[in-house]
């Protein structure tokens, strides 16, 4: 097939790659890899992210952004409810752990994944 794998990680690879290219600032760079993937891995599951991830650099470009946080409302939302809070401790573990402290503590880390994922 030449230069494209038909590996079912190619395209999380490239995505990887436009992630690292970002952070060196070649947009430009970036940018190609994230058209590749969509011109060439149309049935992946990371084509919804490049076609975002494209579609925010285009953006960023065009407007300027406030400094408030944007939601992208055509991405899927997940609410994350830790549950217990405030004077509600949930269990009370042997050694003084609370299930309060447990549950915002695992949902902070789902957070960060998801955020991290990009597609939600």
């Amino acid at each position: 097939m030449g230069r494209f794998s038909t590996g079912e990680l190619a395209d999380d690879a490239l995505l990887l790659q436009a992630d690292i290219l970002k952070g060196l600032g070649q947009k430009d760079s970036e940018q190609a890899l994230l058209q590749e993937i969509i011109d060439h891995y149309s049935t992946s599951d990371m084509v919804f992210v490049a076609r975002k991830r494209l579609q925010n650099i285009s953006s960023a470009t065009d407007t300027p952004r406030s400094s408030s946080t944007i939601v992208d409302k055509t991405l899927p939302i997940i609410v994350l409810d830790p549950g217990h809070g405030g004077e509600d401790f949930g269990a009370l573990g042997v050694g003084g752990l609370l299930e309060k402290d447990v549950a915002l503590s695992i949902s902070l880390r789902v957070k960060k994944l998801l955020e991290k994922d990009g597609r939600y």
